[in-house]
């Protein structure tokens, strides 16, 4: 059994974490605005002052797709079960998507099986875009990163199709 936190600990360790889930929105105004609280009582709960409500967790957790549980214990994965993380700097909702690195990797996608002369479905390249996109964003939090990702998967994709040869069906 762990001992228990006092409430001053408590506090600064729930404000530490208010601090990572405000990068998830452009400005500290849409994260107060996301929560229902003006930025003095934000404030206050960043700096572990005063005990965050409930309701204002909540919608803060909603908005960027990240767990009121960790929000509140630091305990578990920081997103649950969000299918797509949302970058830092996006006001974010758990299904906010980078449409351009998207576009990239569908693209890619294609454009390497048509070189390659393997047939793919539209649906199986969103398919395997969407699965590349949420493996980039797991591994890379900066977009520059992201980007290099793609042409390595790319990259990656050229080699596995030119091995296998032939149309797949």
């Amino acid at each position: 059994m762990q001992p228990k936190m006092n409430m001053e600990t408590f506090l600064a360790a729930v404000g530490n974490r208010l601090r990572d889930v405000e990068a998830h929105f452009r400005n500290r105004s849409l994260a107060c605005e996301s929560a229902g609280v003006s930025k003095s009582t934000f404030q206050r709960w960043v700096n572990g002052e005063s005990d965050p409500s409930f309701s204002g967790l909540a919608a803060i957790g909603a908005e960027t797709g990240i767990s009121l549980d960790w929000i509140a214990t630091g305990k578990g994965d920081m997103y649950g079960r969000a299918a797509v993380r949302p970058s830092p700097g996006t006001r974010g909702a758990a299904d906010t998507i980078d449409e351009e690195l998207l576009g990239s990797l569908a693209g890619g996608i294609a454009a390497v099986h048509g070189e390659a002369a393997v047939e793919i479905s539209p649906t199986q390249c969103g398919r395997m875009a969407a699965r590349l996109l949420n493996q980039l964003m797991a591994a890379y939090d900066d977009p520059a990163e992201r980007r290099i990702g793609v042409k390595v998967l790319l990259q990656q994709l050229r080699a596995d199709l030119s091995k296998r040869g032939g149309v797949e069906r």
